[in-house]
């Protein structure tokens, strides 16, 4: 049996057997060694070690062991310090293909958000379009005077411009801002390497975005964001308190009929003559929805993304019970 060992890459836990975890750690420690006179260098091995995370977990799961040939070509396709130092950064810009694009909120062009700039990026055109369509039906309103086209397009303009507000808005709450190296190559669709990371990193530094002051308004709108955002959570969990005890209720009284039947006290008449199993299934058709809303309201409210396995299992279960509770009543 081959040796293991225990290793986290990002926050994120990976048992690798002993080759791939020297060969790891070999090449960590040689970037490491590569930016110890950088400033940045900190920030450029996280970013690195975070992508090599991505990689491993596109590969395969983090409960499986980590063999040394996905290491291997993790290294490869990141590439060395000395591969990077012999290769000419604008040859590399050029040359290498790029990956789809990732939709972030672009600060360092932006004008209040960086919604319409990560739009562009995203989009691959400039930002100047993006905001020119988004105050299109502003400047279509001036063609009400014309007699007839403004009967229809003054108000559909008018309710088309507050849907785009209301997009933008929910936008700059929603969508992350690209502030890592790492999440600004992601947004411009270009390949991530350690050369990659290194180059946006420096970038950065040198414009010094932070520096700048924010907008008045954009910083009154984020305040307003964070107040919004803090009430809803507290109406998340409102709503869940009401759910929880909802869903007990439920849990009772399908304890109620498994254990007294029809003999239960308080039982209704029409459940006299009927098979306990469509009750009982009905019950749990009520209380998978209300543990699968619970489930998402306690993921908003703890700021993480539900798990896409626990919302196919919870659906499949609820789909075979619906489909068990239609034979039950067809046979009855």
């Amino acid at each position: 049996m081959n040796e293991v060992r225990k290793c986290s890459l990002s926050g994120v836990a990976f048992t690798m057997d002993a080759d791939a975890f020297a060969l790891l750690a070999e090449y960590i420690e040689t970037l490491k060694k590569s930016y110890e006179d950088s400033a940045d260098g900190d920030e450029i091995v996280a970013d690195i070690e975070a992508r090599i995370a991505e990689l491993i977990l596109s590969a395969q799961d983090n409960t499986r062991v980590v063999e040394r040939p996905l290491v291997e070509n993790i290294i490869r396709q990141m590439g060395s310090a000395e591969d990077i130092s012999e290769t000419d950064p604008a040859a590399a810009r050029r040359g290498g293909p790029r990956i789809p694009r990732r939709l972030y909120r672009d600060r360092e062009n932006a004008k209040l958000g960086g919604v319409c700039a990560g739009i562009g990026k995203y989009f691959d055109v400039d930002p100047v379009w993006v905001r020119l369509a988004l105050f299109l039906p502003l400047l279509l309103l001036c063609l009400q005077w014309i007699p007839f086209f403004g009967w229809w397009v003054g108000p559909m303009m008018g309710n088309l411009f507050g849907i785009f507000i209301i997009c933008y808005l929910i936008m700059w709450f929603a969508v992350p801002t690209a502030r890592t190296a790492r999440q600004k190559l992601e947004m411009n669709g270009e390949r991530i390497t350690e050369q990659a990371i290194r180059r946006t990193t420096e970038q950065t530094a040198a414009q010094d975005p932070d520096s700048r002051t924010k907008p008045v308004v954009a910083e009154a709108v984020s305040a307003i964001g964070k107040i919004v955002l803090m009430l809803c959570k507290l109406f998340a969990g409102l709503l869940v308190f009401g759910l929880i005890l909802g869903a007990c209720a439920l849990i009772i009284a399908l304890f109620a009929i498994l254990v007294g039947g029809h003999d239960m006290p308080l039982s209704p008449h029409f459940l006299n003559d009927m098979n306990l199993g469509i009750p009982i299934l009905g019950i749990l058709l009520v209380l998978i929805p209300v543990i699968l809303l619970i489930y998402v309201l306690m993921c908003l409210i703890a700021s993480r993304k539900p798990g896409s396995k626990t919302l196919l299992a919870i659906f499949l279960t609820w789909i075979a019970g619906l489909a068990m509770l239609i034979g039950l009543a067809y046979k009855e």
